[in-house]
């Protein structure tokens, strides 16, 4: 990880080389770039009996991705969080719509290599959390909670997870 520091107080991180490395390491050459990290289907899961199961060697590869992208993700690239938080729960049996996704996400990555995490304090007195929730939305019925955590410009820890239903 590169991290740099600016005359005017701000951290920038970055981590190319693990990134190229991650894209390098996938067995298809990512063509081309996409502008988001994921379409409005990132969520969509075909019924159990139309999915079309990676043969162990592609599924192995998407397991090695996703754990690659997640630790970035984790680190300094937060714009990827959500599609990759919803590629980890496909690792065990991901399916050719979930590589189809990853590559979606490989585009992106590919596009916005150079994109860095950027941190400034403004005002250390005041600390800034976002929550939110979303109920019922899996297909299971569990709902869905995030949040993030900043003191000025740039998030230093968030987090999205799904979450039990309580009765």
């Amino acid at each position: 990880m590169d991290i740099t520091y600016t005359d005017d107080g701000n951290a920038v991180f970055k981590m190319v080389n693990f990134l190229k490395r991650t894209l390098s390491d996938f067995p298809e050459e990512i063509r081309g770039t996409a502008v988001t990290p994921a379409t409005e289907k990132l969520f969509t899961v075909r019924a159990e009996d139309e999915r079309k199961i990676l043969e162990e060697k592609r599924a192995r590869a998407f397991h090695h991705a996703v754990a690659q992208l997640l630790f970035v993700t984790s680190r300094c690239r937060r714009d990827i969080q959500t599609a990759v938080a919803f590629l980890t729960t496909r690792v065990r049996k991901p399916d050719e719509d979930d590589w189809g996704k990853l590559k979606r996400l490989l585009k992106y990555v590919k596009g916005t290599l150079y994109l860095p995490l950027t941190l400034e304090a403004t005002d250390l007195g005041l600390l800034k959390w976002w929550v939110d929730a979303a109920f019922a939305v899996h297909p299971d019925y569990k709902s869905h909670s995030g949040g993030a955590f900043t003191l000025g410009k740039g998030i230093i820890m968030g987090g999205s997870k799904k979450t039990k239903n309580y009765n």
